[in-house]
């Protein structure tokens, strides 16, 4: 019989993958919107590193952090959360200027992939509830 600890280790290991299919699943997302430039990619390849999957997938990264980890001016960083905004992509909670106000990122996505990730993911979740009890 499994005990409560590795059942909550089944589950979290569950959820991460879970968490890591959904942030490929952006990414290739992302990589096929033809109407952001070829820079997007690497932008939200590095905002991933950044996506918290206790907090929501929330993400929390300065536009000049993100801007000097990919050699980009802060201004095109700024432009392209803008267009991810704008497109669909990503839902950003613009912080206050200065130091400990950055922004929030929140990962959106789109289409019968996404609709059909979420159907998966509640199928495990039911059945994983049936299987714990």
């Amino acid at each position: 019989m499994p005990t409560d600890s590795t059942k909550r280790q089944s589950r979290q290991a569950t959820q991460a993958k879970i968490f890591t299919k959904q942030v490929f699943t952006w990414l290739r997302q992302i990589k096929n919107d033809h109407e952001l430039p070829p820079s997007a990619a690497l932008c939200a390849l590095q905002l991933t590193e950044h996506l918290n999957r206790r907090h929501g997938g929330a993400a929390w990264a300065s536009c000049e952090h993100v801007a000097n980890a990919i050699g980009m001016s802060k201004a095109t960083v700024v432009t392209l959360l803008h267009l991810f905004e704008r497109r669909g992509h990503l839902k950003v909670e613009w912080g206050k200027p200065g130091r400990g106000h950055s922004n929030q990122y929140w990962m959106i996505l789109k289409g019968q992939s996404a609709e059909r990730e979420r159907e998966r993911e509640r199928e495990r979740e039911s059945r994983f509830a049936l299987t714990s009890h």
